[in-house]
């Protein structure tokens, strides 16, 4: 039936947002076959594939990351839509599954059988600008497209070097479900649950004394946390050439300390010094856990696991630092073969996926957010339907309106891995959180110089 998804579809949809870290430990492999593939783009030119179908169309032809069969229901009839309105263009949809996604996108390079509209996720894209294989759209993207996408993901997750190499398509913000059952038991209401890091630890005492469970649960060490950490606090990894870490500074220091202390004061579960962000996950699915930050989509997930939970729940936005009003988001994106025979068929078909109409559409498919300013101006946005799933739309879509997107540093995987051994570090009691800071410092200057 067209327009529904199933729950488990959803899921395979939704993990990839929680994969995006894990897709940082991967850099340097995908950086050696890349540099294969950019030197065979210099050396061989266009693709192999046939540039016109045998009536003379042109070819051409679009990935996707894990999508078939689950929305074939969506993209069938928008490929018929966009061939009728293109009567000289063929559209041939392509999907990889997750595993192995960048592997074979390059082995398919190699072989010069490449697509010519990639769906890429944001973190991977400095490395396909550095290897020369997708081409810079600042010649071929019609200038009102270019503006209707929200401008500080557009600027964060496409430009380098004062170049567009790639445009937003949906995004995950993660938002903070609350269950107010526990916040009964606490005797607390909504209006008790902060809205700001500085508030936490209290909230998080008095739900652990009255209640005996947690307030909160954060994310240690998958994926390199520690940055997030910082991100919130508007502490920058690096400095802006990339050359030099610029964490390190008072400002830092604070944050970094603050959750440190939020553990060492027994206020966080024990396990959260290794836990994935599935631990969380559960724990609020058994009523253990007052607020979950998570991305909307696995809303799904506990409201068929956990109905009574989803029933007890509340949606806000993620806690902030007092005056800081920005929201991280995790983002795909699609950009254009170097390889293509066809550029200016590959970006307007880019721009078609990615309108506001059909940006819409996804999202309410998948509970993901569009990228678009006229999709987040929607109604279904702006005046959403009295339940969770229309609050949750609401507060996910203001965020995204807000959202930034991390850039990745040079070397990111192995700065990464430095960010995670520090912070395991410090909760351990091994170093003080300056002492692991200072660490941190002197082995990503030492990566960074490589």
């Amino acid at each position: 039936m067209a327009g529904k998804v199933s729950t488990t579809q959803c899921f395979v949809d939704c993990n990839k947002f929680q994969r995006l870290a894990g897709l940082a430990m991967r850099t340097v492999q995908i950086a050696l076959l890349l540099v294969a593939v950019g030197t065979g783009v210099v050396a061989c030119g266009q693709s192999g594939r046939e540039p016109l179908t045998s009536d003379g169309k042109k070819h051409v032809t679009f990935l996707t990351m894990q999508l078939r069969p689950a929305f074939d229901d969506y993209f069938l009839p928008l490929i018929e839509q966009y061939e009728r309105e293109n009567p000289d263009v063929d559209i041939d949809w392509v999907d990889y599954p997750w595993q192995n996604y960048e592997t074979k996108l390059m082995t398919a390079f190699l072989a010069r059988t490449a697509p010519d509209v990639i769906n890429l996720p944001s973190e991977s894209l400095p490395t396909y600008i550095k290897t020369g294989t997708i081409l810079p759209l600042d010649d071929l993207i019609d200038s009102e497209v270019r503006a209707s996408y929200v401008q500080s993901i557009l600027a964060d997750a496409g430009i380098y070097d004062n170049q567009l190499w790639a445009v937003p398509w949906y995004a995950a913000p993660e938002v903070a479900f609350v269950n107010t059952s526990i916040l009964v038991e606490a005797g607390l209401t909504m209006g008790d649950v902060p809205h700001h890091y500085e508030d936490l630890p209290a909230f998080c005492e008095t739900i652990l004394s009255r209640t005996g469970k947690y307030g909160f649960y954060p994310i240690y060490i998958e994926g390199g946390k520690l940055r997030v950490f910082l991100w919130e606090r508007g502490v920058p990894i690096t400095n802006e050439d990339g050359t030099h870490a610029a964490f390190n500074t008072p400002e830092g220091l604070e944050a970094f300390e603050f959750w440190i202390d939020l553990y060492r004061d027994e206020l966080i579960p024990r396990d959260a010094v290794t836990a994935t962000h599935r631990i969380p996950l559960d724990q609020y699915k058994t009523g253990q856990l007052a607020i979950l930050t998570t991305g909307p989509q696995l809303s799904r997930q506990f409201k068929s696991d956990s109905p009574e939970i989803y029933d007890a729940s509340e949606v806000m936005p993620l806690p902030r630092w007092k005056g800081k009003d920005q929201y991280l988001v995790s983002l795909f994106m699609f950009g254009v073969s170097a390889r293509t025979h066809h550029p200016e068929e590959s970006m307007r078909f880019a721009e078609f996926l990615t309108n506001g109409p059909n940006q819409l559409e996804f999202s309410k498919r998948t509970i993901t957010l569009p990228s678009v300013t006229t999709a987040l101006d929607d109604p279904f946005f702006t005046t959403p339907e009295d339940s969770l799933r229309g609050r949750m739309f609401a507060v996910a879509a203001e965020e995204t309106r807000k959202g930034q997107v991390f850039r990745p540093v040079r070397n990111n995987a192995e700065v990464m891995e430095v960010l995670a051994s520090v912070t395991e570090a410090a909760l351990l009691g091994n170093m003080t959180p300056k002492e692991a800071l200072d660490d941190a410092e002197r082995r990503v200057n030492e990566i960074l110089s490589r």
